[in-house]
Protein backbone atom coordinates (compact mmCIF):
# COMPACT_ATOMS: atom_id res chain seq x y z
CA UNK A 1 0.00 0.00 0.00
CA UNK A 2 1.11 3.80 -1.01
CA UNK A 3 0.01 6.41 0.47
CA UNK A 4 0.92 10.03 -1.01
CA UNK A 5 1.56 11.48 2.30
CA UNK A 6 1.18 10.75 5.52
CA UNK A 7 -1.69 12.81 5.99
CA UNK A 8 -3.60 11.67 2.84
CA UNK A 9 -6.55 10.17 2.72
CA UNK A 10 -5.63 9.18 -0.63
CA UNK A 11 -4.61 5.19 -0.60
CA UNK A 12 -3.64 3.45 -3.56
CA UNK A 13 -3.18 -0.68 -3.32
CA UNK A 14 -1.76 -2.73 -6.29
CA UNK A 15 -3.77 -5.48 -6.60
CA UNK A 16 -1.10 -8.33 -8.85
CA UNK A 17 -3.49 -10.71 -9.30
CA UNK A 18 -5.57 -8.35 -11.52
CA UNK A 19 -2.53 -5.93 -12.46
CA UNK A 20 -4.39 -3.11 -11.31
CA UNK A 21 -4.45 -0.10 -8.74
CA UNK A 22 -7.55 0.27 -5.91
CA UNK A 23 -7.60 3.74 -5.17
CA UNK A 24 -9.44 5.67 -2.54
CA UNK A 25 -10.05 9.29 -1.89
CA UNK A 26 -11.29 12.76 -3.37
CA UNK A 27 -13.19 12.22 -6.78
CA UNK A 28 -10.55 15.16 -7.56
CA UNK A 29 -7.98 12.96 -6.70
CA UNK A 30 -9.16 9.45 -8.33
CA UNK A 31 -9.32 11.36 -11.45
CA UNK A 32 -6.03 12.88 -11.30
CA UNK A 33 -3.94 9.85 -10.49
CA UNK A 34 -7.19 7.88 -13.70
CA UNK A 35 -5.60 10.93 -16.21
CA UNK A 36 -1.91 9.89 -14.94
CA UNK A 37 -2.36 6.36 -14.92
CA UNK A 38 -3.38 6.35 -18.80
CA UNK A 39 -0.52 8.66 -19.66
CA UNK A 40 2.33 6.09 -18.83
CA UNK A 41 0.60 3.02 -19.43
CA UNK A 42 0.69 2.31 -22.74
CA UNK A 43 1.49 -1.07 -24.85
CA UNK A 44 4.13 -0.49 -27.11
CA UNK A 45 4.08 -2.17 -30.31
CA UNK A 46 5.16 -5.80 -30.27
CA UNK A 47 8.72 -7.02 -30.74
CA UNK A 48 12.23 -5.56 -30.52
CA UNK A 49 11.86 -2.06 -29.28
CA UNK A 50 15.03 -0.68 -30.79
CA UNK A 51 13.99 -2.20 -34.38
CA UNK A 52 12.14 -1.13 -37.28
CA UNK A 53 8.20 -0.55 -36.84
CA UNK A 54 5.77 -1.66 -39.77
CA UNK A 55 2.26 -0.61 -40.01
CA UNK A 56 -0.04 -0.46 -42.15
CA UNK A 57 -2.88 -2.93 -43.46
CA UNK A 58 -3.68 -5.60 -46.35
CA UNK A 59 -6.97 -5.65 -48.36
CA UNK A 60 -8.68 -7.33 -50.47
CA UNK A 61 -10.49 -5.91 -53.60
CA UNK A 62 -13.64 -6.71 -55.39
CA UNK A 63 -13.79 -5.04 -58.63
CA UNK A 64 -15.82 -4.65 -62.36
CA UNK A 65 -13.42 -6.09 -65.04
CA UNK A 66 -14.67 -3.34 -66.56
CA UNK A 67 -12.32 -0.97 -63.64
CA UNK A 68 -9.25 -3.72 -63.94
CA UNK A 69 -7.56 -1.19 -66.10
CA UNK A 70 -7.85 1.51 -63.72
CA UNK A 71 -5.37 -0.30 -61.27
CA UNK A 72 -2.46 0.97 -60.68
CA UNK A 73 0.05 0.91 -58.03
CA UNK A 74 1.57 3.79 -58.88
CA UNK A 75 -2.03 5.31 -58.61
CA UNK A 76 -2.62 3.80 -55.27
CA UNK A 77 0.67 4.97 -54.11
CA UNK A 78 -0.59 8.70 -54.53
CA UNK A 79 -3.08 8.17 -52.53
CA UNK A 80 -1.29 6.64 -49.78
CA UNK A 81 -0.49 9.19 -47.69
CA UNK A 82 -3.11 8.31 -45.00
CA UNK A 83 -5.14 5.36 -44.37
CA UNK A 84 -8.04 7.15 -44.96
CA UNK A 85 -7.17 8.51 -48.45
CA UNK A 86 -5.87 4.98 -49.53
CA UNK A 87 -9.12 3.48 -48.50
CA UNK A 88 -11.09 6.05 -50.57
CA UNK A 89 -8.99 5.54 -53.80
CA UNK A 90 -10.14 1.74 -53.03
CA UNK A 91 -13.57 2.58 -52.41
CA UNK A 92 -13.57 4.36 -56.33
CA UNK A 93 -12.74 0.95 -57.57
CA UNK A 94 -14.84 -1.43 -56.28
CA UNK A 95 -15.98 -3.13 -53.29
CA UNK A 96 -12.79 -3.77 -50.38
CA UNK A 97 -12.32 -5.22 -46.78
CA UNK A 98 -9.43 -5.35 -44.40
CA UNK A 99 -7.62 -9.05 -44.06
CA UNK A 100 -5.36 -7.95 -42.26
CA UNK A 101 -3.78 -5.11 -39.97
CA UNK A 102 -0.44 -5.00 -38.52
CA UNK A 103 1.83 -2.68 -35.78
CA UNK A 104 4.57 -4.46 -34.76
CA UNK A 105 8.32 -3.77 -34.42
CA UNK A 106 10.62 -6.20 -35.80
CA UNK A 107 14.60 -6.74 -36.85
CA UNK A 108 15.07 -6.41 -40.11
CA UNK A 109 19.08 -7.68 -39.45
CA UNK A 110 16.71 -11.21 -39.76
CA UNK A 111 13.72 -12.75 -41.60
CA UNK A 112 10.78 -11.37 -39.58
CA UNK A 113 7.00 -13.04 -40.13
CA UNK A 114 3.71 -11.24 -38.92
CA UNK A 115 0.65 -13.61 -38.95
CA UNK A 116 -2.74 -13.44 -38.80
CA UNK A 117 -5.29 -16.15 -39.84
CA UNK A 118 -8.33 -18.69 -38.67
CA UNK A 119 -10.06 -21.36 -40.12
CA UNK A 120 -13.38 -20.93 -41.44
CA UNK A 121 -15.68 -23.20 -43.35
CA UNK A 122 -15.76 -23.33 -46.99
CA UNK A 123 -18.82 -24.92 -49.14
CA UNK A 124 -17.01 -27.25 -51.78
CA UNK A 125 -19.89 -28.74 -53.49
CA UNK A 126 -23.93 -29.95 -53.34
CA UNK A 127 -26.19 -32.09 -53.79
CA UNK A 128 -29.35 -32.57 -54.70
CA UNK A 129 -31.64 -35.56 -53.29
CA UNK A 130 -34.53 -37.40 -55.64
CA UNK A 131 -37.03 -35.57 -53.15
CA UNK A 132 -35.34 -31.85 -53.81
CA UNK A 133 -33.40 -31.85 -50.88
CA UNK A 134 -30.35 -29.76 -50.96
CA UNK A 135 -27.08 -31.17 -48.96
CA UNK A 136 -23.61 -29.03 -48.73
CA UNK A 137 -20.67 -29.76 -48.79
CA UNK A 138 -18.57 -28.26 -46.03
CA UNK A 139 -14.75 -28.42 -45.45
CA UNK A 140 -12.55 -25.77 -42.99
CA UNK A 141 -9.70 -23.75 -45.04
CA UNK A 142 -7.52 -22.08 -42.93
CA UNK A 143 -6.99 -18.46 -43.85
CA UNK A 144 -5.17 -14.96 -43.67
CA UNK A 145 -2.39 -13.00 -43.91
CA UNK A 146 1.34 -13.77 -43.65
CA UNK A 147 4.10 -10.80 -44.27
CA UNK A 148 7.62 -11.77 -44.49
CA UNK A 149 10.42 -9.29 -44.52
CA UNK A 150 13.99 -9.05 -44.69
CA UNK A 151 16.46 -5.97 -44.55
CA UNK A 152 19.36 -5.56 -47.56
CA UNK A 153 21.09 -3.76 -45.05
CA UNK A 154 21.00 -0.91 -42.21
CA UNK A 155 19.21 2.43 -42.07
CA UNK A 156 21.23 4.90 -43.58
CA UNK A 157 20.04 8.73 -43.43
CA UNK A 158 16.43 7.33 -42.99
CA UNK A 159 16.56 5.16 -45.77
CA UNK A 160 16.56 1.10 -46.38
CA UNK A 161 16.55 -1.57 -48.76
CA UNK A 162 13.93 -4.27 -47.58
CA UNK A 163 12.39 -7.34 -49.35
CA UNK A 164 8.72 -8.06 -48.48
CA UNK A 165 6.43 -10.59 -49.44
CA UNK A 166 2.65 -10.70 -48.61
CA UNK A 167 0.78 -13.85 -49.05
CA UNK A 168 -3.29 -13.99 -48.52
CA UNK A 169 -5.65 -16.83 -48.75
CA UNK A 170 -9.06 -16.02 -48.20
CA UNK A 171 -12.63 -17.24 -49.41
CA UNK A 172 -14.38 -15.13 -52.04
CA UNK A 173 -18.48 -15.17 -52.99
CA UNK A 174 -18.40 -15.08 -56.62
CA UNK A 175 -21.25 -14.95 -59.94
CA UNK A 176 -21.00 -18.91 -60.46
CA UNK A 177 -24.01 -20.60 -60.30
CA UNK A 178 -23.83 -24.09 -58.91
CA UNK A 179 -27.79 -25.12 -59.10
CA UNK A 180 -30.65 -23.88 -57.25
CA UNK A 181 -29.35 -20.06 -57.09
CA UNK A 182 -26.60 -21.13 -55.05
CA UNK A 183 -23.52 -19.19 -55.64
CA UNK A 184 -19.86 -21.28 -55.17
CA UNK A 185 -17.61 -19.71 -53.24
CA UNK A 186 -13.84 -20.12 -54.34
CA UNK A 187 -10.53 -20.25 -52.46
CA UNK A 188 -8.57 -17.52 -53.30
CA UNK A 189 -4.54 -16.70 -52.69
CA UNK A 190 -2.45 -14.05 -53.65
CA UNK A 191 1.48 -13.66 -53.32
CA UNK A 192 2.90 -9.97 -53.67
CA UNK A 193 6.42 -8.93 -53.33
CA UNK A 194 8.57 -5.76 -53.18
CA UNK A 195 12.26 -5.40 -53.32
CA UNK A 196 13.87 -2.48 -52.87
CA UNK A 197 14.36 0.63 -51.17
CA UNK A 198 12.02 2.42 -48.72
CA UNK A 199 12.08 6.06 -46.59
CA UNK A 200 11.31 6.11 -43.56
CA UNK A 201 7.66 6.81 -42.47
CA UNK A 202 6.87 6.99 -46.13
CA UNK A 203 3.95 4.45 -47.16
CA UNK A 204 4.90 1.67 -49.46
CA UNK A 205 2.38 0.63 -51.64
CA UNK A 206 2.24 -3.25 -52.71
CA UNK A 207 -0.81 -4.22 -55.76
CA UNK A 208 -1.38 -8.00 -56.95
CA UNK A 209 -4.73 -9.22 -58.73
CA UNK A 210 -6.18 -12.52 -60.02
CA UNK A 211 -9.63 -13.30 -61.72
CA UNK A 212 -12.52 -14.03 -59.08
CA UNK A 213 -13.20 -17.32 -61.04
CA UNK A 214 -13.67 -18.98 -64.56
CA UNK A 215 -16.26 -17.14 -66.62
CA UNK A 216 -16.44 -14.06 -63.72
CA UNK A 217 -17.38 -10.56 -64.92
CA UNK A 218 -15.44 -9.99 -61.67
CA UNK A 219 -12.07 -9.19 -60.40
CA UNK A 220 -10.25 -9.74 -57.24
CA UNK A 221 -7.13 -7.54 -56.26
CA UNK A 222 -4.99 -7.40 -53.37
CA UNK A 223 -3.32 -4.04 -52.01
CA UNK A 224 -1.15 -3.34 -48.91
CA UNK A 225 -0.23 -0.58 -47.73
CA UNK A 226 2.54 -0.53 -44.82
CA UNK A 227 4.70 2.26 -43.23
CA UNK A 228 8.06 1.30 -42.25
CA UNK A 229 9.96 3.40 -40.00
CA UNK A 230 13.75 3.03 -38.39
CA UNK A 231 13.29 3.68 -34.61
CA UNK A 232 16.72 4.55 -34.11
Amino acid sequence: MLSLDANSATRIIADDSTNSLVVSGTPETIKFIESTVEAIDRIPPRGNESGTRVEGAVYVLRLPVAKFSELSGDALAAAAESPQSFESALAKLGDFRPVSMVDQCVDLSRNATMNNGSSVPFLTGTQVTKTGQVNSQIQYQDVGCKISMEGMGAWVDKRASVQIKIETSGIQSSDIDVGNGIKAEIFTKFSMNYCGEVSSGKPVVVLGAAPAGVGSDVMLACAARLVISARN
